[in-house]
């Protein structure tokens, strides 16, 4: 009986060790990928971004905010760490791992919407992260998160469950790249008003009746935007509040959660002498030209969006 438990013992510790060591070779292979993702994230951590101007927020950051636009007419280098449907308890974590590893930039720029305000009790697109798990940032982000990653964590390749196919495919391709719609963080897309995507947004909007509960949907994201303004004045970086382009006929839409945030981001712009601007009411939010969708600029609106950001940090920000 006990050298089957010492023989069972020694069959799973083999398992265990050769689980890991698959686990280590394929985050390994993830990281140097030409998935963007992955080489975002490795720039990151490897501090290889050492932007002046960094720019947060979620999707609607990251298909706004061209960071060659930017770059070129204020000449200070600049880059885009959006992420699309991440919420700034995700992103807090990111800009964290960002300070960590690269020189601190001069200007960060969260672009906000009663969206980003929210709070994720998950890793939304989990499969970017998990390579990266064991790294600091991840790993604080991980406790204070809703959902439970203990086997994630202690199990190896565990975390990978449900990835097996996705993953496999990317080894059998060895080409994950699609990086030409991305610059410096920043997505390209160069579609054009989806008239299909409006009416389908219309629909919706005419069947629900979104009444949310302020305090318990955004005490925790205002309490995270705080803290990195506060983390940016203990590093000297100056920080800006940006309510970037929506379409106009949209703005209707959830009027009171927007009007809510947009207060409450007057209120802590105002004491913490910060810059907002709300571009709720500007000429590119008047034309679908601009848009590929009701909420999303499109290359050409972006392009002409930040050609804005560039003056406003020429006058502003610039000494």
């Amino acid at each position: 009986m006990n050298k089957f438990l010492i023989n069972l013992f020694k069959s799973f510790v083999f398992i265990f060790l050769l689980l890991f060591v698959v686990e280590k070779c394929l985050d390994y292979y993830l990281k140097n990928s030409k998935d963007c993702k992955y080489i975002i994230w490795n720039n990151l951590f490897n501090g290889e971004i050492d932007a002046e101007v960094v720019i947060i927020g979620n999707s609607r950051a990251d298909s706004h905010y061209n960071s060659e636009v930017i770059s070129k007419n204020t000449r200070l280098k600049t880059f885009n760490l959006g992420e699309s449907g991440s919420p700034i308890n995700l992103l807090t974590a990111k800009w964290n791992a960002y300070l960590s590893n690269n020189k601190k930039p001069k200007l960060l720029i969260v672009d906000v919407d009663y969206n980003f305000l929210g709070n994720a009790e998950n890793l939304y697109t989990k499969w970017q992260y998990l390579p990266f798990f064991n790294k600091p940032e991840i790993k604080a982000l991980r406790k204070t998160l809703k959902a439970n990653y203990y086997l994630d964590t202690y199990v190896p390749l565990y975390k990978y469950k449900g990835y097996q196919l996705k993953y496999f495919k990317e080894l059998l391709a060895n080409d994950v790249s699609g990086c030409e719609n991305f610059k410096d963080g920043f997505v390209i897309n160069k579609s054009s008003w989806k008239v299909t995507d409006w009416k389908n947004f219309n629909i919706r909007i005419g069947k629900e009746n979104v009444v949310y509960d302020f305090k318990s949907t955004y005490t925790k994201g205002i309490a995270n935007l705080k803290e990195v303004v506060l983390n940016c004045k203990k590093n000297n970086i100056e920080v800006c509040f940006i309510w970037s382009p929506q379409y106009k006929e949209v703005q209707s839409y959830n009027s009171y959660s927007r009007k809510k945030i947009d207060s409450v981001l007057n209120v802590v712009s105002k004491e913490n002498n910060i810059k907002y601007f709300n571009f709720d009411n500007d000429s590119l939010v008047y034309s679908k030209e601009n848009f590929y969708n009701h909420s999303h600029l499109n290359y050409f609106g972006a392009n002409k969006f930040s050609k804005q950001i560039a003056d406003s940090i020429n006058l502003y920000f610039k000494n």
